[in-house]
This record gives C-alpha cells, structure tokens and sequence, in this order.
C-alpha cells in the first residue's frame, strides 16, 4: 500500500541564526537548503524521483510501502544528526488505501502540529568543569578549528556546509570594457555586505513571504477530496501548484539578484567597483579580494512561499519592493495571483542576526494584517511592506512600538506620525510605496520639466537643515508643519510639501507619510534610473 510521508524541519529560523557571523548563518541556510533540495540529500538517499514537494524545508515523499517510508526517514534523520547537528525534524505518515491523495495529504496536514507538538527535542549537555565552550554559539564546544579556536559541531558542520559554494554566476563577470574581470561571489563576513568606513552603516534584514498560501491550498485540497477531479488529476496538479511556488520564489530572487549586479559599476580612477543609483548620483564601494568580487546582497532562506536575505541597509527597501513586483504580476495554477508581503529591519551591521530576523517577520506579518483590515478591499495580487529602523525591545510588538514612538495626542483624536504599513501601488496612487518613493522622496522630473517638490529633488536639495527640521514639526502637528511652511516661503516662494501633502500640513486624514519620508532620505537609494519604467502599472 503506498504510503505519503511529510518531513517538515523544525525551528529553521532559531538553527540558521543561532551564531551572529555571517558565515555561520550562510552555512547554516546552505544545510537547510540541501535538506530539502531534490538535488542535495533527497538525490543522495536516491528519493529525489519520489518527492511530490521539496523546498523551504518540507519534503512530501511517495514509498510503496510504510516499512519503505521509514527506512527513508530513518536514512535521512541520520543525516540530520551527523551532518547538520541542531536542526531537527517532524515526520508524519499516512497511508493512501481507498482514500486517495488529496483527502491522504489532508490527513498530514492535520496531524503535523501534533506531531511537533509531541516531538521530543534534544536535550544539550551543557557543559562540565573540563569542557570548553563555543566562541560563536556558546553552547559545548566539540571541534579545534585550524586557528586553535573551538567551536560546536553544528558550527563546524556550517562552515563545511559552505566551503566553494558561494558563486553567484559560473562565468567571469565583466562590468565594462576596460574594468578587469571578477568572480562574483556572495559575501561570508558583514563588512563584505557593502558597508562604507567613516559612515553610519546599516545591514538589511529582508523576509518575504506570500499572503495565505496554506489557507488556498488547503481549500483546494478539500475540493480534490469531496470528487473535483480524478485522484492522478489531483496529484499531478498538485505538483503544478508547488513546483510553481517554487519558480516563483527562484524568480523573485533572481530579480533581486539582477537588479544588484546590473548597478555594479567600474571606477578607473580609484581602481574600485562600485554599486551605483543613477537616480540619486551616489555610489558605494564594493568588498574586493583579489579576482573576487561581493555583492552586497546575501540569500538565507529560499523556497516555499517566502525569501529572506541579507543586504546592505541603503538598498534593502528597493530590493524589497523588487521581489514584490514578481509576486504582484505573477500567477500560480490553481491559486490565481499571490498577495506578498515583505518585512524590512535596518539595524546596525553588527546587530543579533537572530533579533533582526524575528522583527522582520514581525513587520510582515504588519504589512499582512494592513491588507486585511484596510478600508479598502485588496485586490488579487495586492502586495504591502513594512520597515524599521533600530533594533526595538525584543518584548515589544510592532503596534506598541508604533503607539509609543509614531503618535501624537493632542486636543483631538490621536495622530498617526506613520502611514506604514505601505500597499505596494503605483506612482500615482496615494500612500503607496511606489507614491512614497518617487512622487514624495524622488528626485524626479515633474510634469512639463518644472521642478519637482519631492524631498530630494531640487527644491529642497540645498535645505537639508529644514528638511531635517521636518522631522520635529511634524511631531507637534499639522498647524505647525504649515505655519514653518508658511514662514520658509518668504525667502523660497517655490517651497512646497510634495504629493499633495501640502494641502492638510502634511497630513491625510489621521495619519501622514512625511515623517516616514524624513526617516529614510538618507537610508534608501532607488537602484533604478528614475522611475521603473518596468513597473508603473500594476496591471502590466
């Protein structure tokens, strides 16, 4: 009798960041990867040809028979201990009998939080008077490094993990006809992740993930079991459904991917490659050893229905809405187009990864609930983003943080000092990112060649102080923000709030997006040459 087998890894997010070096958290997305990856481990157990699903650390394998099922997980969790040790995993069987597949797969969906909830975890020996411990995790220390160092076996075990599997393409990259050729590769240490000396710098934390995936497949699923289509029909859509995630995530992450290596720029003068935004005329320099050259982006988590990476901080929100854009003009067999959202953390280079992570996710799951609770209904494809800057308590939610930190109460009701969460939209479309980054933070050209009023643009590039000073008007309200306003046009009469911001003292309604704008004139830089002429219409 055949039966389907779910492996699904357990606490990937606490494994992969369990030590603060990027090449520790590389090594450890890298073993996650290929736990999972229908070219790593499940071709080396000869399963890869049995595995329905195989990605973002879920495996839903086919066997003949329950004795056949278990020697596979039996192989596989042996792996997991010898190869990848701290990373666990829950397995759940069923077998198909008369039941078919779709209302089979449904039992395992059902009973996996069961299982993990009675899964028993391993319990670390914590150390005696005559062990040593882990510079990195803390925890016991099993392994003497080359440099005499003593790390764990799950430190070790990452950095085995990593070892000449960090190109980012197989050829020599060339960035112009007279910069010499390099080998890209993705970087392994934070300073590598685009981090300038002599400035304040900022690491991003990106984490995307899809908008309900498993509440659609499991209405899916329920419509295969109660006679939709054919039991093969049912399976054979269902990997349909999952390979298509799969490319879907792969596509986000190659744009992102792209959209970072076609800004790489050759500086003769100073013999250095740079990351360039064209709209904002600003330039960083790029980590180099020798022939290799790192990209300031880095992939963590890949697969399933969500991303995380790495970058650095001044590039994070663009890379972000990047990836969004996939999802938004994108659509899945079955499921129709995905609404995505995307949690950002800008943080110190040297913050916890850990901590970073968390709120990142955190901030997703913001974007998420905006959509939901909007006034206006979102669309199919709807995408939304959120940010923070600082690492908050890690006690603290994203509403308490925003109530303490973003509102003003005055005589009236309270006064939202953030539009965040932002719907993704388009240019024109009021307190959406794209509005937010073009029309209110710029530069752009306005309508007929006049001058724009964006925050960047020339109006305001050479009152930075008073651009500054935005900040601390906003904050005791809107009769204050038009009363400076009022007062700077008698030496500037051209001085305007962009984005129609001027008409209520930088204001909609309760809430207003300036301070937002203020916050991030300095942190985000658009890789794009003005606006994405790829993505002005969300219908394209």
């Amino acid at each position: 009798m055949a039966t389907l087998t779910l492996i699904d890894l357990v606490g990937i997010q606490r494994f992969v960041f369990a030590s603060n070096r990027l090449k520790d958290v590389a090594g450890g997305s890298r073993l996650v990867a290929e736990a999972t990856d229908r070219r790593g481990w499940l071709a080396e157990l000869g399963v890869a040809d049995r595995a329905l699903v195989a990605a973002g650390g879920n495996v839903l394998l086919r066997s003949e028979s329950r004795a056949e099922a278990q020697d596979v997980v039996a192989r596989f969790t042996r792996k997991l201990i010898d190869e990848a040790p701290g990373l666990a995993a829950a397995v759940v069987h069923a077998d198909e009998g008369e039941r078919g597949f779709a209302e089979t797969l449904q039992e395992l969906h059902r009973r996996m939080p069961e299982a993990k909830g009675r899964r028993r975890p391993s319990l670390e020996t914590l150390g005696v008077g005559v062990t040593a411990r882990c510079r990195e995790t803390g925890t016991v220390a099993s392994i003497v490094t080359t440099d005499d160092t003593y790390v764990s076996a799950g430190v070790d075990a990452r950095r085995r993990a990593l070892r000449t599997r960090d190109l980012v393409m197989d050829d020599e990259f060339h960035a112009s006809r007279d910069a010499p050729p390099v080998e890209l590769r993705f970087p392994i240490e934070n300073d590598q992740l685009g981090r300038s000396r002599g400035e304040k710098s900022l690491l991003g934390v990106v984490h995307v993930d899809a908008n309900g995936v498993g509440a659609l497949l499991a209405d899916w699923l329920a419509g295969q079991a109660n006679g939709a289509g054919s039991d093969r029909d049912a399976e054979g859509r269902f990997r349909e459904i999952s390979t298509a995630l799969a490319g879907l995530v792969e596509a986000a992450w190659d744009d992102v991917l792209e959209r970072t290596r076609s800004r790489v720029a050759w500086d003769p003068g100073r013999e250095r490659f740079e990351l360039t935004s064209p709209r904002l005329g600003e330039r960083f320099a790029l980590g180099r050893d020798g022939d290799t050259l790192f990209l300031p982006v880095r992939p963590i988590l890949l697969g399933g229905d969500d991303l995380t990476f790495l970058c650095d901080g001044r590039i994070a929100l663009d890379l972000a809405a990047t990836a969004l854009a996939r999802f938004e003009t994108s659509e899945i067999p079955e499921l129709g187009r995905l609404g995505t959202c995307a949690g950002v953390m800008l943080v110190h280079a040297h913050a916890p990864f850990a901590r970073a992570a968390e709120w990142a996710h955190r901030l997703c799951t913001s974007a998420k609930r905006s959509l939901k609770t909007g006034a206006v209904p979102p669309e199919p494809g709807a995408c939304a983003l959120d940010w923070h800057v600082g690492l908050p308590n890690p006690q603290e939610t994203v509403e308490r943080l925003r109530e303490r930190l973003y509102t003003r109460r005055g005589d009236g009701l309270p006064e939202s000092l953030t539009a965040r969460p932002y719907r993704l939209g388009a240019p024109d479309e009021k307190e959406s990112w794209r509005w937010l980054a073009s029309t209110v933070l710029g530069p752009q050209t306005a309508p007929g060649g006049g001058r724009s009023a964006c925050l960047r643009g020339p109006v305001w590039r050479d009152r930075r102080n008073k651009v500054k000073e935005l900040e601390s008007l906003v904050r005791k309200g809107r009769e204050a923000v038009a009363g400076a306003l009022g007062a700077w046009r008698i030496a500037a009469p051209s001085l305007r709030l962009p984005g129609g911001l001027e008409d209520d003292g930088g204001f909609f309604g309760g809430r207003t997006p300036l301070l937002d704008a203020v916050e991030l004139i300095d942190l985000y830089w658009p890789l794009d040459s003005a606006r994405d002429p790829e993505r002005t219409e969300k219908s394209r």
